[in-house]
């Protein structure tokens, strides 16, 4: 009988681990090798819907690579513009409604 053969292991990306970390270190959160790889893979068991799937509106933007330009976006009070970026996150059918709560109050949004 053949012996069976371990899958190797996926790695993640480096930039995205890079990406990962500096996020989590923002936020205050301490993140080391294993903790990324345990969250990572949560993550991905957990996100069958989509690539963003089960994210908040700034962990979508953030894991997109626009957060900044949003937040740009955001403070010229550009709402199509928003909007548009907004949908790029998969989040087209919600994306008017999140604009306008955010210009209707941006301070509360911090912009």
């Amino acid at each position: 009988m053949p012996k069976s053969r371990k899958r190797p292991k996926k790695k993640a990306k480096p930039d995205q681990h890079a990406q990962f970390v500096e996020f989590a270190r923002s936020i205050g959160a301490d993140m080391d090798e294993e903790t990324f790889k345990r969250a990572i893979g949560g993550i991905a068991k957990t996100n069958p819907e989509g690539r963003y799937g089960g994210m908040t509106v700034n962990e979508r933007l953030f894991a997109a690579g626009i957060i900044e330009q949003f937040d740009s976006v955001a403070r010229s009070r550009n709402r199509e513009r928003m909007v548009t970026l907004l949908g790029t996150v998969e989040l087209a059918d919600q994306a008017a409604q999140i604009t306008d709560s955010i210009l209707a109050n941006p301070t509360k949004y911090g912009y």
